[in-house]
């Protein structure tokens, strides 16, 4: 274990800094698609990128599909899934080092039905996939980066209205909504 006073020696400038690549397809996703049941689900690919010049440990990305037009829930999602808990496993996530080398997360996501809440006065939803990047630095100490992308129509920029009674496949474009550092 490293002592208490070497902890405190390490600033802010010494610690790593991961946060999605700074390419165009940082975030990548499908489009959405829904089971007979009414559940949604997404493909996603997740890239992450040490900024600093510090080694990051248990670089580990997570997202989760929403299907609401409820932004309270969308902000609380973002804190839960940056949570230690969920992005901060010691036994999970790879090395990332400084420079050129990204880290790639796919997996796919899912969101029940009877979750899907509307606040519009026409009761669509509206596409939204929220996430984290977690890690530690050299002393174990866990940051996260967190972050918001929406699902709208590129020529318009507006998001893609999602009827409730949706059972076919969702395009759009994904762009950032938001993010945050921790």
């Amino acid at each position: 274990n490293i002592s208490k006073t070497a902890e405190k020696q390490l600033t802010i400038s010494e610690r790593p800094l991961v946060g999605l690549d700074d390419s165009l397809d940082a975030l990548t996703a499908g489009d959405i698609n829904f089971l007979p049941n009414g559940d949604a689900y997404v493909n996603y690919v997740v890239k992450a990128k040490n900024f600093s010049n510090n080694s990051a440990q248990n670089v580990f990305a997570s997202a989760q599909l929403m299907v609401t037009e409820d932004t309270v829930a969308i902000h609380e999602s973002e804190k839960g899934i940056c949570s230690e808990s969920a992005v901060g496993n010691r036994d999970l996530g790879m090395v990332l080092f400084p420079g050129k080398l990204r880290t790639f997360n796919t997996s796919q996501s899912w969101y029940p039905r009877k979750q899907m809440v509307s606040k519009s006065y026409d009761n669509n939803f509206e596409g939204w996939l929220v996430g984290c990047i977690g890690y530690r630095d050299q002393v174990g100490q866990f940051y996260h980066t967190g972050f918001a992308y929406w699902l709208v129509q590129k020529s318009t920029e507006r998001p893609v209205q999602i009827p409730p009674d949706q059972r076919t496949p969702v395009t759009g474009d994904w762009v950032s909504y938001t993010g945050s550092v921790n």
